[in-house]
């Protein structure tokens, strides 16, 4: 049995290293007028292959995200607050497998 990407059929057409973004939820925080305050919650998973330096690689490409995302660079004008929670690691355990760091981001934006 399949789990996880794995078991959606398309591992073998991604390129390595990347990035998914999943959107978990859209939520209209307030309203006033025709602008409204949206939170956006998603979770980002940087996948590599796995080899005897996954975890260095994994680390690596996860701060380079989290700088990447920080609340000190604006993703745009619409963009309020970032926040990344806590890096969670998923290392298979041979090599050749998929490992994957995960990170969940909230964004907080006015439209």
């Amino acid at each position: 049995m399949l789990l996880g990407y794995g078991a959606t059929g398309l591992e073998k057409d991604l390129t390595l290293p990347a990035l998914l973004v999943q959107l978990e939820s859209i939520q209209e925080d307030s309203r006033q007028g025709l602008k409204a305050k949206y939170q956006l919650q998603c979770n980002l998973s940087v996948v590599i292959r796995t080899d005897e330096q996954t975890t260095y690689k994994l680390i690596e490409l996860s701060s380079a995200l989290r700088k990447t995302l920080s609340p000190d660079n604006r993703l745009t004008a619409e963009v309020r607050k970032v926040t990344l929670n806590e890096t969670q690691f998923d290392i298979a355990p041979n090599n050749g497998h998929l490992s994957f760091s995960d990170t969940a981001l909230t964004i907080e934006a006015v439209f």
